[in-house]
């Protein structure tokens, strides 16, 4: 799907929803729905806003907010909660990576493409369920923690080793 008709398709499906439930279209969700299509992974409160802050449209938190849980509600993004990370994460359904690496030392987030998961979850059939979407959250520790840990324990094994 290219990005004119990939666009196309998320403000159709708000059209759809505000006229179904009898929502405002207003220039601010309009607006929010440019920014979060704008991303190619996940993205945060604080991503939404500095992009606004980028091209100097203000909106408080709270229509930012209220705005994405309409966009759940839509079917348009889903938010993904880590354990352990300091905000909800947020994702357009459909246009990004399913399997996200999540190191609890540090935090960072990363979105990767498995074509192996990918071609396995395809293939995939469950009795009386049609998957519409998916994702896999993954728990670790990414290689730049890994490699401080590591430094710091090969410090403390020479320590020991030079006192006695």
């Amino acid at each position: 799907m290219s990005d004119i008709t990939n666009k196309q398709f998320y403000v159709k499906r708000l059209n759809d929803f505000l006229a179904s439930g009898n929502y405002r279209k207003t220039p601010e969700r309009y607006k929010v729905l440019d920014v979060v299509l704008g991303f190619n992974k996940h993205f945060s409160i604080a991503d939404i806003t500095a992009r606004l802050e980028q091209e100097n449209f203000y909106l408080s938190l709270g229509t930012i907010y209220n705005t994405l849980r309409l966009f759940i509600s839509a079917q348009i993004i889903k938010s993904i909660d880590f354990e352990g990370a300091d905000s909800t994460q947020y994702v357009v359904i459909g246009a990004t990576s399913n399997v996200y690496l999540f190191c609890t030392t540090c935090g960072k987030i990363k979105d990767v493409r498995d074509t192996n998961f990918i071609t396995f979850m395809n293939t995939r059939k469950y009795t009386a369920f049609k998957t519409d979407h998916y994702s896999l959250l993954v728990y670790g520790t990414c290689n730049s923690c890994a490699r401080k840990r590591n430094k710091s324990l090969n410090k403390k094994t020479t320590t020991k080793k030079s006192f006695k």
